[in-house]
């Protein structure tokens, strides 16, 4: 499986929920249900469903997003499987590579259930190792090592032969046996090149050396404790002249403490990470320990500075390591010390290396006197790109002005266990669909039971913790299924899509098509959104705005446009970001629109220092509270969690890193209050809402 084919199997697999368990089976022997929900074998069920059907639309976040009514195509079950949508283009053979792997490891753990003689676990080892791995020819470290896996099993047959055992073995006996020849196979490795030499602590390796460090001197961990699988016969009745591991791991430590010419360090870990309590060192180490006390007669006395011993703390940036007195001498042990001074002091915004430099987000003079005159970068713009933009603009510019991407910490959030609780991912948008697919059908009330696309998907906990979390579902969507059902003519959301091909003027274009414009209940068209979970920002109301700009300027027909929102208390309303654009005059629109596209290109030369949920604060805010307000969204406290700066995969810390956003005398400030004052001025002119004037803000207040 090459790099691209794993990438969108990894992808794949991800959108098809699956968390662990190769099938119900194997749950069921581990203690858990007896479902194959969210196992490899229910993954895969998916993936070939969704070929055989052949949806070949990937579905993306983004993808969703841009389906504003929420629906997915139309549920078709295959035998009970949903499909996965998407699953297409040269990366399928790969999923029968990764099914033939799967049936592998489902055969081998079979297999390790079951006794055998020695001389079929070596046969069958053998076959295991040319059925799962290939060498590159050209790669000799490569098949040096596959070379002695093959030994290493080989050799149990021979072993077989040699001795007669016939008997059968569990595959734990077989296994330690193998692990113990691994272990003896000499290391591969470069010695005396100069330098520092690291080695294993083995014979014949006691060389000459000015400085020995032993590291990982632990009790439990050295000398290495002795492995018996029943095999061992010289454990039960000892003699003179066995190998014992034990007395032999001393010998080595004696010999490297007389390997050391001029120093010898040793270290352990001597206090518990978690817990802080005291760690005991290995057994030579504490016998020498010991006998350093028992010369200098302070074997009693606890209190007595040991000048051999170093108690290090725990952590590398503990402040032990760098606190002076005024004459720059240590408080501490002199003998802490760290070369990493970035945990010296506490670090800033300024100490940060910048990853833009201020010309990156700040025009000259000249060029905000260019830029005001300047035509756009492209004459033909898409619909969907200025969306896309507008969702997200700091991702959008880093990724397609920069190439700049983050998914890889995006994908690293792919869950590793099934869902057991009774909340819902808010990413999958369950609530939207859920609410959407009742507005298509013209129905008064939610399903009782959970529809295919969600109870089939790997999204919903099965058993009664899946019905709950419906059910808790179900209910709190209602109400705002009741109040938007009399916005729709005869109760249901028909569709009325419009293809848009709109001349903005100097030959610039908007085409594209808006899917979310319904029939209205008192005639006309209605442009229709809701956000069931969570409050209105500006994400949602710039999309609001360029479909609904985009419609006025490209139809005639009576028009509305509705976004429902759950209010804090639990009520129903629409949102009044929208009313400020939706009294404009199309002149204004078509204004609004064209600045909002030179803000997008010009981006990708010039990043636009715009945060959509630290703007709406600065901009909402009394003048004398917007900074503060600003602040806190950006930053997060404990009681409203973490700050628009640290939301994952971190563009937006990315981008912002080294820049200190509120210091009012910085050019990332002005560039901040310039990109978000843009803004408001396209969505509210006329600053009814945003960016209100002290009088307005006290009457509105009164």
């Amino acid at each position: 499986i090459d790099r691209s084919s794993r990438d969108a199997l990894e992808r794949w697999l991800q959108r098809a929920h699956v968390a662990w368990g190769l099938d119900a089976e194997m749950k069921a022997e581990v203690g858990a249900a007896a479902t194959d929900a969210n196992s490899w074998q229910f993954g895969l069920d998916r993936l070939y469903a969704g070929l055989i059907v052949g949806r070949d639309t990937d579905v993306s976040n983004d993808a969703l997003d841009s389906r504003p009514d929420g629906q997915m195509l139309e549920t078709i079950l295959l035998d009970d499987i949903l499909p996965l949508e998407g699953v297409a283009g040269g990366a399928v053979e790969a999923i029968g590579q990764l099914d033939r792997l799967l049936g592998e490891l489902r055969a081998m753990r079979q297999a390790f259930g079951s006794t055998r003689s020695l001389a079929a676990w070596s046969q069958w080892l053998l076959e295991r190792i040319d059925a799962l791995f290939l060498s590159d020819m050209r790669d000799e470290a490569e098949n040096s090592a596959l070379d002695t896996l093959r030994r290493v099993a080989a050799s149990l047959g021979s072993q077989a032969g040699e001795t007669g055992l016939g008997s059968p073995l569990p595959w734990s006996v077989v296994s330690e046996a193998v692990a113990g020849a691994l272990d003896a196979v000499p290391e591969r490795q470069a010695f005396l090149l100069g330098g520092v030499t690291f080695c294993g602590l083995v014979p014949q390796r006691s060389i000459p050396f000015r400085v020995v460090c032993l590291l990982g001197m632990n009790e439990g961990e050295f000398p290495r404790p002795s492995k018996d699988a029943g095999l061992n016969k010289i454990i039960q009745q000892p003699r003179r002249g066995d190998r014992d591991t034990r007395s032999e791991d001393r010998y080595l430590f004696l010999e490297a403490m007389m390997s050391a010419r001029d120093t010898l360090h040793i270290s352990y870990i001597g206090e518990g990470v978690r817990d802080g309590k005291p760690r005991n060192p290995a057994a030579p180490l504490a016998e020498l320990l010991q006998f350093l006390d028992e010369q200098h007669g302070i074997a009693d006395d606890e209190k007595v500075d040991r000048p051999w011993r170093v108690h290090h703390p725990l952590q590398p940036f503990d402040a032990r390591y760098y606190e002076r007195d005024a004459q720059g001498r240590p408080l501490h042990d002199p003998r802490l010390f760290s070369y990493d001074a970035a945990y010296l002091a506490a670090p800033s915004a300024a100490s940060m290396p910048r990853f833009l430099q201020t010309s990156d987000f700040i025009a000259t003079a000249d060029e905000r006197k260019h830029a005001k005159g300047a035509d756009v970068i492209r004459r033909d713009v898409s619909l969907s790109s200025l969306k896309r933009y507008w969702r997200d603009p700091v991702k959008d510019a880093l990724l397609r002005g920069h190439g700049i991407s983050l998914q890889a910490l995006e994908n690293a959030s792919w869950p590793d266990r099934e869902p057991l609780e009774t909340g819902l991912a808010r990413i999958e948008r369950i609530e939207h669909r859920l609410l959407f697919d009742a507005l298509t059908a013209g129905a008064a009330e939610l399903p009782a039971e959970p529809p295919a696309w969600l109870s089939r998907s790997g999204i919903l906990a099965s058993g009664a913790i899946g019905a709950e979390a419906y059910e808790r579902q179900r209910a709190s969507l209602q109400p705002m299924l009741r109040h938007a059902r009399e916005k729709f003519a005869d109760g249901t959301a028909r569709a009325a899509t419009q293809a848009i091909d709109l001349d903005l003027g100097d030959g610039v274009h908007l085409v594209g098509t808006i899917d979310r414009v319904f029939h209205a209940a008192n005639g006309g068209l209605m442009l229709f959104d809701a956000k069931p979970v969570g409050s209105v920002g500006l994400r949602e109301a710039l999309a609001m705005y360029i479909d609904w700009a985009a419609l006025r300027l490209s139809s005639n027909e009576s028009l509305q446009a509705v976004l429902l929102t759950t209010t804090s208390s639990g009520k129903i309303s629409e949102s009044t970001l929208l009313d400020p654009f939706v009294a404009n005059d199309t002149n204004t629109l078509r204004q609004g629109l064209r600045r909002l596209i030179e803000l997008a290109q010009s981006a990708e030369r010039r990043p636009l220092l715009f945060f959509p949920k630290t703007a709406l604060a600065y901009a909402i805010s009394a003048p004398d509270e917007r900074n503060y307000r600003a602040a806190m969204a950006w930053e997060g406290n404990d009681f409203s969690g973490a700050g628009e700066r640290d939301y994952a995969p971190g563009y937006a810390a990315l981008i912002s890193r080294g820049v200190d956003l509120f210091d009012e005398s910085g050019p990332a400030y002005q560039a901040f209050v310039d990109a978000t004052r843009a803004v408001c001025e396209v969505l509210d002119p006329s600053r009814r809402l945003l960016f209100k004037s002290i009088d307005a803000v006290s009457g509105a207040d009164a």
